[in-house]
């Protein structure tokens, strides 16, 4: 009965280490996860659109077939001179035809100016249909190294340092066991 209890709780911490495990990869892997109805997941990282999205929000931007001025947009913003495709998330104050093609003047609430480059609608990722503050934290720390520590490495030492202890422990239970039927057979 005395081996159940161990064996038990080392299932228990097993069972933990596994969920912490799990949640980490969902909440780390949720901007990359395809929504329904192609809505993405976003997290807010400045303060340009405060206090409407604070930094550390979650954004659902879903596609529509036309934006309105006043809505909030997820765009794709492409600097071409550092060759990176980075997303923004800013509120649409213009619509402008310009040679044929509808093109959008951004801004962020916080800003005192207007984004300086037009952004084309094959740009606009969706409109913000949702916000879910501070949840972007989690998932930042979560997928930062001192969350790969926290959540990954120390259980896992844990449950390291668990298992050689029951190994230390069965060690010295067979030699004295060994120990005793030596005494038996004297």
């Amino acid at each position: 009965m005395q081996n159940a209890k161990p064996n038990s709780k080392l299932k228990n911490t097993y069972l933990i280490f596994l969920f912490l495990y799990l949640l980490t990869l969902a909440i780390g892997s949720l901007p990359a996860i395809p929504l329904p109805n192609n809505q993405r997941l976003f997290v807010v990282s400045s303060g340009s659109m405060a206090p409407a999205l604070p930094i550390g929000s979650v954004v659902i931007a879903k596609p529509q077939v036309e934006y309105h001025v006043g809505d909030i947009i997820t765009f794709i913003n492409a600097d071409k001179s550092a060759g990176e495709r980075e997303t923004t998330t800013h509120r649409l104050e213009k619509i402008i035809d310009q040679n044929e093609e509808t093109v959008y003047m951004t801004k962020g609430d916080s800003n005192v100016f207007s984004d300086d480059k037009f952004i084309l609608t094959s740009q606009v990722i969706g409109r913000v249909d949702r916000q879910f503050a501070g949840l972007g934290y989690i998932i930042n720390i979560i997928k930062s190294r001192l969350g790969l520590v926290l959540l990954i490495f120390i259980p896992g030492a844990l449950i390291i340092d668990k298992e050689i202890k029951n190994i230390i422990t069965a060690l010295r239970i067979h030699k004295k066991q060994a120990q005793n039927s030596k005494d038996k057979e004297k």
